[in-house]
């Protein structure tokens, strides 16, 4: 019997290890390390040093004198394309659909937003995770307001949305809740279930009382072919996630109350995950836009 325990608790570690290593990839802070040299250091090299680096200005402002007269100044041929691209993200200037699908995911990485509120005046709210926050920068929609935080679950939307949309003039209101991923993986699906079939019955009643729809989305899974090569997430790891997803789904579907309304999201598109986790660009387009298209329409 306890032999048997045991082999649970490994199966636990190892599962809530391969969630822990994919769900904290957004938002996700670069450590630069760098050696400065001391004060001794520094104050035996000054003198030397500046003598050196007046002679490389001038020779700098001598050859840019030159290319202003001659009219070829160009950008360097040693930066690559991308990190144009990047640079651009950097200082929110205007970037290309097909710039951004080009970028490399590790520069992508960087700049997501950890979390994302904005109240753009619509009747329809989209809660969700981190997910959400990719849909949002993938679509730049103002035809909805916009509530998502990477690595949220049920207790960051409790404490942090639930205030934010009580508050809310909720009459004629349409509510899409996108959560899901992170609750299995965190939780297990059937404490996920447990937590949210809680709020759908209680407080959503109160929100449909006060004039609101609630929506719940289903969770698409996870795919192993775009995860990174460095994951600790084996194929047989991915197809044991994916079946936690649809069993929570199968439990949501069948036990919401009669007035949550609820939405079968469907993968539709050739490489629809970026990362293994992520949606693409043109399947976050393919949701977001489409969940708004239809109650716009309503």
């Amino acid at each position: 019997m306890r032999k048997g325990k045991f082999i649970g608790i490994r199966r636990l570690l190892l599962f809530t290890a391969c969630f822990s290593a994919l769900f904290f990839m957004c938002g996700a802070k670069i450590k630069v390390s760098s050696t400065y040299p001391d004060a001794s250091q520094r104050n035996a090299r000054k003198e030397g040093s500046q003598t050196k680096e007046t002679l490389l200005k001038e020779e700098e402002e001598r050859e840019v004198q030159k290319a202003e007269e001659n009219d070829i100044i160009e950008p360097s041929d040693d930066v690559e394309e991308e990190d144009w691209t990047y640079r651009k993200l950097m200082e929110q200037e205007d970037v290309s659909s097909d710039d951004y699908e080009n970028i490399a995911q590790e520069q992508i990485a960087p700049v997501v937003l950890p979390e994302i509120i904005e109240d753009n005046g619509s009747s329809l709210f989209l809660v969700g995770d981190s997910r959400t926050v990719y849909g949002y920068m993938d679509t730049n929609d103002e035809r909805a307001n916009w509530l998502a935080a990477c690595g949220s679950s049920y207790p960051y939307f409790m404490e942090h949305y639930v205030p934010i949309l009580d508050h809310s003039n909720l009459r004629g209101a349409k509510i899409v809740i996108l959560y899901g991923i992170n609750d299995v993986s965190y939780y297990g699906k059937d404490a996920a279930a447990m937590n949210w079939l809680s709020f759908y019955q209680t407080k959503a009643q109160d929100w449909i009382a006060a004039g609101a729809t609630v929506y719940v989305c289903s969770v698409p899974g996870f795919d192993y072919a775009g995860l990174d090569n460095g994951t600790v997430c084996t194929p047989a790891d991915i197809a044991r996630m994916n079946q936690a997803v649809a069993e929570y789904n199968a439990l949501m579907e069948s036990s919401l109350p009669s007035n949550i309304g609820y939405i079968r999201l469907h993968y539709s598109t050739p490489n629809p995950l970026r990362d293994g986790v992520h949606y693409s660009v043109a399947e976050d387009r393919v949701f977001y836009e489409g969940i708004i298209d239809y109650f716009e329409k309503r």
